[in-house]
């Protein structure tokens, strides 16, 4: 190695800085010095190492070849940093865009990077571990990454002692059903080429305690180069449900954004799930019978770990976060409410009557000058003025001939009746009412019946279902 080449790496140096710098510059936000300090030690190495090798020495014979090797080593290890930290800097500046709720609704990002070591995740986490594991808490904080046995704890070694799942959720949740849930991991340590022995999590729709949920499980083929796989599950308790699996794919690196969508705003469909990678779709499924569980009580979400091979570690999590992805609030005056689950009542024979409280399951539309009481499918109407409601019922197979038709109860009272079905197998009954209404009034869906019968939802929406429309409040001159 001669003086010519001196400049040559050095300027390689000099560019490698620079991208350093404009990579830092761009992420901005809470992680701008995080980063910034990652680039300051990374120069300062990348600096020692040409000061130290190259320092305006020339080279020849054997020692000119061990200084080729030393070069060469050298020059691997700078690419291996520069790559690393190309990883972190993307990674940061894509969980600076975690936070972007669509509906100004939860907006939560959590930075292992900042955690000091500690046995136990920072407040704000609940662990569940499954298996034979118990209640132990195998997620810590380590090495500015949430780790499997950070702590110390220690699980049976040896393939096949034992599974422990372990699930960490957060104990802040969203405010609506739509989410995004993202992870970045800082190392994927042995989740690749180990089967099923170690798997990572993602999770959502979770109630607090993290027992029921729908979870992203990622697992490697055997044997590989290196290929994962996910499979889309859900969770209750003891019982796990595969709801789809996706194909093999090349494990992106450490650094990657691992997203999971739980309802699909383009469509306002609550039931579609996707798992995007940078932004890549790696699986989508729709859960039309809506085994998953959607409400309040299921707004939670987080990450997990397991190992079956205590020597073989998951994959350790540097950044982790979720926000609302509702579909924006709608246009106008609004309002609709579905039954998708199979429950269903049975009908009083002879006479209007109510439908019963708490029948229905999903709220679809409900713009903010109205308000529904789901306890008793009660509407209230704010706004003065001419309404048009619908009101339609599945009938399934089964129930024999009868009459039934929908019924519009408001303040209380039956206040009009649709069309009589003379109903034999599967069917969809429903009208359509005009009302005149007062602010402050209550709208409620009935029916008639001169059968006792059985009437269900179905997992679409589209057959069973109450809405309103505000039609005019305005005069005609």
């Amino acid at each position: 190695v001669d003086g010519t080449a001196v400049p040559l790496i050095t300027s390689i140096q000099n560019a490698a800085n620079a991208a350093i710098s404009q990579a830092v510059n761009t992420v901005g936000g809470p992680f701008a010095a995080t980063a910034s300090n990652v680039s300051n030690v990374a120069e300062s190495i990348i600096g020692d190492i040409f000061g130290g090798l190259f320092g305006g020495a020339t080279y020849g014979g054997s020692a000119g070849n061990a200084a080729v090797a030393a070069m060469a080593a050298q020059h691997a290890a700078i690419l291996a940093n520069q790559q690393t930290l190309s990883q972190i800097v993307t990674a940061l500046d894509k969980a600076g865009g975690f936070g972007s709720s669509s509906s100004g609704g939860a907006d939560i990002v959590v930075n292992f990077s900042s955690s000091p070591n500690s046995s136990a995740l920072p407040s704000g986490w609940i662990q569940t571990t499954g298996g034979a594991g118990g209640s132990a808490n195998f997620i810590g904080a380590s090495g500015g990454a949430a780790a499997w046995n950070a702590g110390g704890v220690s699980p049976p070694t040896g393939a096949g002692a034992g599974v422990f799942p372990t699930i960490a959720t957060y104990e802040g949740s969203t405010d609506t059903d739509y989410q995004v849930v993202s992870m970045v991991f800082a190392n994927l340590n042995n989740l690749v080429n180990t089967g099923t022995a170690v798997q990572n999590f993602i999770t959502g729709r979770s109630n607090n305690a993290g027992t029921i949920c729908v979870n992203v499980t990622i697992f490697s083929t055997i044997g590989s180069s290196g290929d994962l796989i996910a499979q889309l599950n859900y969770t209750n308790g003891a019982t796990t449900t595969v709801l789809a699996d996706s194909s093999s794919f090349i494990a992106p690196p450490a650094g990657a954004l691992w997203q999971l969508f739980c309802g699909d705003e383009g469509t306002s469909n609550l039931f579609e799930y996707t798992l995007k990678v940078n932004g890549t779709p790696i699986l989508t499924f729709t859960d039309s019978s809506h085994v998953t569980q959607v409400g309040p009580a299921f707004r939670f979400s987080g990450f997990g770990m397991e190992t079956d091979n205590a020597p073989f570690l998951p994959a350790s999590v540097s950044l982790w976060g979720v926000l609302d992805d509702a579909p924006p609030a709608p246009v106008g005056s609004v309002f609709r409410v579905v039954k998708v689950g199979t429950t269903m009542f049975t009908t009083v024979n002879g006479t209007v009557s109510l439908v019963p409280g708490g029948f229905y399951d999903t709220l679809e539309w409900l713009s903010s000058d109205g308000t529904y009481n789901a306890a008793t499918n009660a509407y209230t109407v704010s706004v003065p003025g001419i309404y048009i409601f619908k009101i339609g019922f599945f009938v399934p197979s089964g129930n024999g001939s009868f009459g039934f038709a929908p019924a519009l109860y408001q303040n209380g009272s039956n206040v009009q009746r649709g069309q009589m079905f003379a109903t034999t197998g599967t069917l969809s009954v429903a009208d359509s009412f005009i009302a005149a209404c007062q602010a402050g009034d209550i709208i409620q869906p009935g029916y008639f019946a001169n059968a006792a019968a059985s009437i269900a939802g179905e997992a679409t929406g589209m057959w069973t279902y109450f809405s309103a429309t505000l039609a005019n409040c305005g005069t005609l001159s």
